[in-house]
């Protein structure tokens, strides 16, 4: 029997490296017991929706309509898996952008003073 909550931590594991290392290879696998969750977090992850404050989460209606969409279930179990997936993804890029604005681009740390302003503008 597989304990689902070792298989969590093992994608949640997978998706952090994958999030520091992107494109890199010789990270930690997929469990092949997670194969089927990591691939509907994957598709569902495609189809995120964003609003004015960054990515949005993937919600159980997304879920719904996906299932409704392409005719595959998702289990009661899968779905615990695919939201802790998500809770991490979100935790991870929100950490992709502490010090930076919503642009992404870097932030000084300086407060501004009229003498800054005036040498950027000059």
């Amino acid at each position: 029997m597989i304990d689902l909550d070792v298989l969590t931590d093992d994608l949640k594991a997978v998706l952090r490296w994958q999030m520091a290392n992107p494109g890199a290879t010789g990270g930690p696998e997929v469990p092949w017991s997670g194969a089927r969750i990591w691939s509907l977090f994957l598709r569902l992850h495609e189809g995120r929706g964003a609003g004015g404050f960054g990515p949005s989460p993937i919600s159980y209606q997304d879920m719904e309509a996906f299932s409704a969409i392409t005719g595959e279930p998702l289990r009661p179990f899968e779905i615990d898996a695919i939201r802790a997936l998500d809770r991490e993804w979100l935790k991870a890029a929100a950490s992709k952008t502490d010090g930076a604005d919503s642009s992404g681009a870097p932030v000084s740390s300086r407060p501004m003073s009229p003498a800054l302003f005036d040498a950027m503008f000059q």
